[in-house]
C-alpha cells in the first residue's frame, strides 16, 4: 500500500491510501489540518503559464495556471513546466515536487487550437 496526504488550497487534508497495482481510485478521507501546519510561499522564477512555490518541508508545488483553457497543455506551458522542473531537482532544498491544476480541472489534455494548423507528425514531434 502507497500512503500519502495531500493538502488543497483551503487547507483541508486528505489521506491517500492506494494498493500498488491497483487501478480503482484512492480513498480520499478528509482529516484536520494539524496545529502549527503553515504555508511557505516562496516565489520561484517568472513564469507566464505555471505558479512555482516552494513549501516548508522541501516541498515544492507547480500549479498549471490556465484557466480559461482549463490547464490545456500548450508548447509554452510544457517549456514553463520543463524548465520549472528541471531547476526544482537541481535544489538541494527541494525533496518533491507536486504538480496540480485548479479547482476546475488539472488539465484538459492537448491545447487542441494550438495543434489545430499542424499535421500529424509535426504535431506529435513538438
Amino acid at each position: 500500500f502507497v500512503v500519502a496526504t495531500i493538502l488543497n488550497r483551503k487547507g483541508t487534508m486528505f489521506r491517500v491510501t492506494m494498493a500498488l497495482g491497483s487501478v480503482g481510485r484512492a480513498a480520499l478521507r478528509p482529516q484536520a489540518r494539524p496545529a502549527g501546519l503553515r504555508y511557505l510561499s516562496t516565489s520561484f522564477g517568472e513564469y507566464e503559464n505555471i505558479i512555482v512555490e516552494k513549501k516548508e518541508g522541501r516541498v515544492a508545488l507547480i500549479q498549471l495556471n490556465r484557466p480559461k483553457a482549463l490547464n490545456a497543455l500548450c508548447t509554452p506551458l510544457m517549456n514553463d513546466l520543463n524548465d520549472a522542473t528541471s531547476k526544482l531537482d537541481l535544489d538541494p532544498e527541494v525533496g518533491a515536487i507536486v504538480i496540480t491544476g485548479s479547482e476546475k480541472a488539472f488539465a484538459a489534455g492537448a491545447d487542441i487550437k494550438e495543434m489545430a494548423p499542424k499535421d500529424y507528425i509535426t504535431a506529435y514531434t513538438t
